[in-house]
């Protein structure tokens, strides 16, 4: 039976229309904070803005992330590069899902260049984990001293 009624009317409108406004809001989030859509073994690109007139070098920069389920598994971490080139990358978990991947983390990457007023993409991925440099003190030695 057709009728000239909304489908929807009353509280149901007025629902819709504030999920219709989330929605909106959540997109006009993501585009202000600069990510893009992530690209094969990316899990998220944002970006590194320059305010400085003059370029710089080792610039630290620090920033909380969040991450979908599964993202970054358990037993994984947090890789990242600019322009392609690896970055030098601390990464401080806060908080897993219950299947052990990362959900929340607080990362410093140290980028090596940074030229003025530039933008520059930065690239993050879940790895396998570098291995331990050389000169890296292990678990073990740690405990035996």
């Amino acid at each position: 039976m057709l009728t000239d009624q909304p489908f929807c009317s009353g509280a149901g409108e007025r629902y819709l229309r504030a999920l219709r406004q989330c929605l909106v809001g959540v997109a006009a989030f993501a585009l202000l904070l600069g990510m893009a859509p992530a690209q094969a073994a990316t899990v998220v690109t944002n970006t590194v803005v320059s305010q400085a007139k003059q370029g710089q070098s080792l610039v630290p920069v620090s920033f909380g992330q969040v991450f979908k389920a599964g993202d970054v598994p358990a037993g994984k971490t947090v890789t990242a590069s600019v322009d392609g080139q690896p970055v030098a990358l601390q990464v401080d978990a806060k908080a897993t899902y219950p299947d052990g991947s990362l959900r929340h983390a607080v990362i410093t990457a140290m980028v090596s260049s940074l030229p003025g007023s530039a933008t520059l993409p930065l690239a993050l991925s879940a790895s396998a984990g570098p291995a331990p440099a050389a000169g890296d003190v292990t678990l073990s030695q740690l405990l035996a001293t």
